[in-house]
């Protein structure tokens, strides 16, 4: 039987960061995380 591991806490990290993200204005931080590499950044800084 194999078992599998599961985050559960990444989808709720990016759901979250969704969520404030849409309060702020689009200049300049939704701008800034548009870009993958930066939201990427942003998703490992709060996950740590």
């Amino acid at each position: 039987m194999s078992k599998t591991i599961a985050n559960l806490t990444l989808p709720v990290v990016v759901q979250e960061i969704e969520k404030v993200l849409g309060t702020y204005t689009a200049h300049p931080y939704q701008k800034a995380f548009s870009i993958p590499e930066l939201r990427q950044k942003l998703i490992v800084y709060v996950l740590s």
